[in-house]
């Protein structure tokens, strides 16, 4: 493990270790300027989320590079591409914001690498590489359609925490939720007959979808 301080402000005071007699020691490096790594995800300390850009495209790129020299059927690159290149760039998703308009793009090279190993037509519609091939498709898997699922899936899930974290403050769906959870506890009612969990206050949309 490495000891580094992050201070943003250059003309700040330095930090360094503790000397003999009382003394200041070596400078502690600061690393205000450098992107830290987390649980396989760049962190910008200025939030620009540029590192991990840069990082899933070149990872994306050398993955595609694969598939454009693979002789495979076009039902093997949908497979290989469905599990391993899309949840290898969707990983990272989870927590950085990259935007639609991006990850369209990389939908697009996926296209082209897909189209240039399996001689697809350049005439065939867009909509046919993510058809199943029940219905005569590809049965490719969207980028950004994988990234915005794992997005609303994130949000719901923090709107209709129950439970809270410590040190945190529910959300007011959530306090609702909780509400008559504990009443529902303390009447012993074990959800017959309704949704377990849900207020009789809260919308009827919300009373269905906080277990789905």
């Amino acid at each position: 493990s490495e000891l580094f301080s992050i201070n943003h402000d250059p003309g700040g005071e330095k930090i360094r270790w503790a000397g003999k007699d009382g003394k200041a020691g070596e400078e502690i490096e600061n690393h205000a300027d450098r992107p830290v790594k987390y649980l396989g995800v760049w962190y910008d300390l200025d939030s620009s989320w540029k590192t991990q850009t840069k990082e899933t495209e070149s990872k994306l790129r050398g993955l595609l590079a694969y598939i454009k020299t693979s002789k495979a059927a076009a039902k093997q690159l949908a497979y290989a591409i469905n599990t391993k290149i899309i949840p290898t760039i969707t990983y990272p998703l989870q927590v950085a914001p990259i935007p639609v308009s991006r990850l369209h793009k990389w939908d697009t090279e996926i296209r082209a690498a897909f189209r240039e190993a399996a001689h697809t037509p350049r005439s065939l519609p867009i909509e046919m590489y993510y058809l199943s091939e029940e219905n005569y498709g590809l049965g490719l898997n969207s980028l950004a359609d994988k990234a915005r699922a794992t997005r609303v899936r994130t949000l719901l899930g923090s709107a209709n925490d129950t439970r809270g974290t410590k040190g945190m403050e529910r959300t007011p769906v959530s306090k609702m939720v909780r509400a008559g959870m504990d009443r529902n506890s303390r009447a012993g009612n074990h959800g017959v007959g309704r949704t377990h969990g849900a207020h009789p206050s809260a919308p009827k949309k919300l009373r269905c979808s906080l277990y789905t």
